[in-house]
Order: structure tokens, then sequence, then C-alpha cells
């Protein structure tokens, strides 16, 4: 769920899990591997629940994880929560917007991409600010 107010942007996102109790039959899905050895992937009430909010975000984009590209030039720390020192994003929001007025209004030095990577989605968030992430319950 993603909620917008004015410059913030607050995202909502679960961990998930491997269901190891559901005996599902995959094996009309996937003819080659023993259905035994795979499981469904859920989010249910065992998994923690973040809330993330971004202060004056400049620009933010959800892509569906199946069609994005892998790309070698791309810099980044971090796993799943990857922040960007080289991206495609950094490049089209530098081509797309006024950053540098971004920068000055914010009293920011610079800018920074975000990158949260979901089970079926990819969120890029162009910031001037750390984001806060909290836990919820």
């Amino acid at each position: 769920m993603v909620e917008i107010n004015d410059l913030e942007l607050e995202v909502y996102i679960s961990e998930a899990r491997v269901d190891y109790e559901t005996k599902e039959n995959l094996q009309d899905i996937l003819d080659n591997a023993p259905s035994n050895e795979m499981h469904s992937i859920i989010s249910d009430e065992r998994c923690k629940r973040y809330r993330l909010l971004f202060k004056n975000y400049i620009a933010y984009s959800v892509r569906n994880e199946m069609f994005t590209n892998w790309d070698d030039d791309e810099k980044f720390e971090g796993i799943l929560f990857r922040q960007y020192s080289k991206s495609k994003f950094l490049d089209y929001v530098e081509s797309s917007t006024s950053t540098e007025s971004a920068k000055f209004m914010m009293n920011a030095e610079s800018y920074f991409h975000i990158g949260i990577c979901c089970l079926n989605h990819i969120i890029d968030v162009a910031c001037l600010e750390e984001s806060v992430i909290e836990e919820v319950f």
C-alpha cells in the first residue's frame, strides 16, 4: 500500500516466508521438479510488517519484478533494501526533474536512490532525506 501526503511517500511492506505446512501439488506447473521440494511463499500474521516514510521525495516508481532488467553498471549497497550510488533511475531523475532546485529548496547537498525489492515489485525512490523505518503491528 502506498500513501502520498504532499511531499511524503508512505509505504507499508510485509516480510514473506516459505509455507512448509501447505502441501500444494505444483507438479502440474513444473513437471521436472519433485513437488515435495516446492512450497508457496506467503505473507501472514507470523511475518513482520514495516512502515517506510520518505520525506521530500523527488520521484518514485513501482515496477513488476518480472519485467526488470539486471544492469551490471548499477552500483548499490544492500540486498533487498538498496542504496544506489549509480543507477538508471538516478539518470532518469536527473534528466527529467529539476534536482538542483529541489536540493536548493530543501537545503540538501544531494539526493539518493533507495530501491526496495519485494516479492512481486521493485520500488524505487529518489529522495533528499533518509527514510524513516518502523515496525508496525
